[in-house]
């Protein structure tokens, strides 16, 4: 599952890129949750940015305890705001 959210409508759109293969389409420019979500880098970093808050809040729905909300929603972004940083210093030739 890709997520991109538009910067206009502030709606997150979810569709699936895969090749034939199942492998997907876009491996160098996704970062991916540990839950399976891949988020769709984009040359845009407030909306690479927003889509990440956006799967974030989700997680974040899922705890009942308000603290424990916010640690997981904290632990998650840190997550792939790690995997955008690491992405971004890659060269062309490593992706």
């Amino acid at each position: 599952m890709v997520i991109l959210t538009t910067q206009k409508s502030k709606e997150t759109t979810r569709f699936k890129l895969e090749s034939k293969r199942g492998a997907s389409v876009f491996s160098g420019a996704l970062i991916k949750c540990e839950c399976g979500t891949e988020i769709l880098m984009l040359p845009d970093l407030k909306a690479t940015s927003n889509a990440i808050e956006n799967h974030v809040l989700e997680h974040r729905k899922q705890e009942k305890d308000r603290a424990k909300a916010e640690a997981e929603g904290n632990r998650v972004r840190d997550a792939l705001i790690a995997q955008v940083l690491e992405k971004a210093s890659q060269t062309r030739e490593d992706i």
